[in-house]
């Protein structure tokens, strides 16, 4: 209730689990590590369906070096948010076949659990986890279950997906902290007007930043076979309306996109050794982005101290 940053409870809960452990720096960065490994994997398993073994391994490795460039080094929301989403995407992604076939799997309502916890770290993430929602229920609709049994599983998937968030709210609520809650969430976002230049100015450092991995995805989108391709493509449409739901575009904001245009860069990067020249090449580019500073620390540890003095 007294700190607050417009991030939902979840944010808070992670650093919270965090610091039962240790309030030292690297305690957030070996969770923050293990959430990275584990949205590589997810991203691994994505690109394997619609390719081979090698385009998914390079798949979760250009992940990995995507994140200091797009500065996710700090433990920055999507570092967490991502596994949530990937693993919920691999879950939807795997359901498809049965659904199609008119099935609703057990893993589903599963999947909209686990993207419904993501939404309680970061609210854009609503974005894709209603896009998960939505492509498993249009593929219900398509099948012999039909507009009936689509509609049915769709408001139950909605409401376990929304059920985190409105236990936070009813919490809130009942703890007397409402206006609170609301304006941390809603009112506060509203009121916080863009600033324009700065922002379309960040936008095309953006843009930069993630123009290798456009250009794989691409490249690699050309070599998926169609649905799988259509899956991928909805999904960076998603990922998309989040980073444009708040036009602020901080660089670590791009960080949701780079996760479907590596399962999609998996296509390209199974080719052999020119999938391990561009592996290289982004290992390359993501040193030059973000090189190493170990002398930063302790420059910031001496400044802080010249301050306090």
């Amino acid at each position: 209730v007294d700190v607050w940053d417009r991030k939902p409870f979840g944010l808070f809960a992670i650093y919270w689990l965090i610091a039962t452990v240790s309030a030292a720096p690297i305690a957030y960065q070996l969770a923050a590590t293990l959430a990275a490994a584990g949205t590589a994997w997810a991203i691994a398993a994505l690109a394997k369906a619609g390719t081979n073994a090698q385009g998914g391994l390079l798949a979760g490795v250009a992940y990995l070096l995507a994140l200091d460039p797009l500065q996710c080094f700090g433990g920055q929301s999507p570092v967490f948010y991502n596994l949530f989403i990937a693993v919920a995407a691999l879950l939807t992604f795997r359901a498809l076949p049965a659904l199609k076939q008119g099935h609703a799997p057990r893993t589903l309502p599963l999947a909209m659990l686990i993207a419904g916890l993501g939404v309680t770290i970061k609210t854009t993430a609503l974005f894709e986890a209603a896009f998960l929602g939505l492509y498993a229920s249009a593929a219900l609709w398509r099948s012999p279950a039909g507009m009936r049994g689509a509609l049915r599983n769709a408001m139950a998937w909605a409401l376990i997906g929304a059920m985190p968030s409105l236990l936070i709210a009813a919490t809130y609520g009942a703890i007397g902290h409402w206006s609170e809650f609301w304006h941390a969430m809603v009112t506060s976002n509203l009121a916080k007007p863009p600033d324009w230049p700065t922002s379309w100015a960040r936008l095309k450092i953006m843009a930069l930043v993630l123009s290798p991995l456009i250009a794989l995805a691409l490249a690699g989108l050309a070599r998926r076979e169609p649905a799988s391709r259509r899956f991928v493509l909805c999904w960076i449409g998603a990922a998309l309306a989040g980073l444009f739901a708040y036009p602020n575009f901080y660089l670590h904001y791009g960080a949701p996109l780079a996760v479907p245009l590596c399962v999609a860069a998996g296509g390209f990067l199974a080719r052999g050794a020119v999938g391990i020249a561009a592996t290289a090449a982004l290992a390359a580019l993501s040193l030059i982005a973000a090189p190493l500073q170990f002398g930063h620390a302790a420059r910031s540890r001496a400044a802080i101290e010249t301050l306090k003095a």
